[in-house]
């Protein structure tokens, strides 16, 4: 028993030895190591990375990948230590790859109504652009007359859509009443009968002339207008 005591004990003394030797030797090594200067690694090429540390002589530590909005595929998005860090060489770098950018396809939104294409573009993982209302008699009122970009196209996710949508059919053109001699009051029945709207009013001094009477209109009688068109009055 004495015996296998002894040996245990001599056993851990020389590990303990053997490891603060080795120890010794990588600090002494890190120590002794020369410096570098680490560059600016993201947004290159992997393969031009791993060649770049190969000739520094550090160790490229590939950590993760991951989809970038302006990153292509196998160009690196982070790194480990950072740009400009000085560091010794032999030591490791931790970078993480870009999967390139993440792709929706574009669902085809045409002659769909434009609270169904929101619902269709969200499910896409893509969001509304620009919204441009028109007149149009082949597209019910809200419904999606054209989009880009054009359906089914590869697109990163998240990307915007624009939309024309229509207004419905365009109304008939109206013929301007003539407003002149009558009173606010009736000028503003005969547009409303019209679905027409008064807008700005002035009023002007006129001698001989009742206060409250239409003397001047804008547009003119006879004037083509269109229906909610607003009449600026002089009174």
């Amino acid at each position: 028993m004495k015996t296998l005591i002894k040996y245990m004990m001599i056993f851990c003394i020389s590990f303990g030895l053997a490891g603060a030797a080795g120890y010794t030797g990588v600090s002494l090594f890190t120590r002794s190591a020369p410096e570098v200067v680490l560059p600016d690694l993201v947004g290159k090429n992997i393969i031009q990375v791993l060649e770049t540390l190969t000739r520094l002589g550090l160790n490229p530590k590939l950590h993760t990948t991951q989809y970038h909005e302006t990153i292509p595929k196998y160009g690196v998005t982070f790194q480990d230590p950072e740009p400009g860090a000085t560091i010794k060489k032999g030591r490791d770098v931790v970078i993480h790859i870009s999967k390139g950018f993440k792709q929706s396809l574009v669902p085809d939104l045409r002659q769909v109504s434009l609270k169904q294409g929101l619902l269709r573009l969200e499910e896409s993982q893509l969001r509304p652009g620009r919204i441009v209302y028109i007149h149009s008699s082949d597209t019910l009122k809200q419904g999606i007359i054209a989009q880009y970009p054009l359906p089914r196209t590869r697109v990163a996710a998240d990307a915007s859509c624009d939309l024309l949508v229509s207004k419905g059919p365009k109304p008939p053109a109206l013929i301007m009443p003539d407003l002149r001699r009558r009173h606010l009051g009736s000028a503003a029945d005969l547009l409303a009968e019209h679905a027409l709207e008064i807008g700005e009013i002035r009023s002007e001094p006129v001698p001989g002339r009742a206060g409250g009477e239409v003397i001047r209109q804008t547009p003119a009688f006879g004037s083509r207008i269109m229906p909610a068109t607003r009449i600026r009055l002089v009174v």
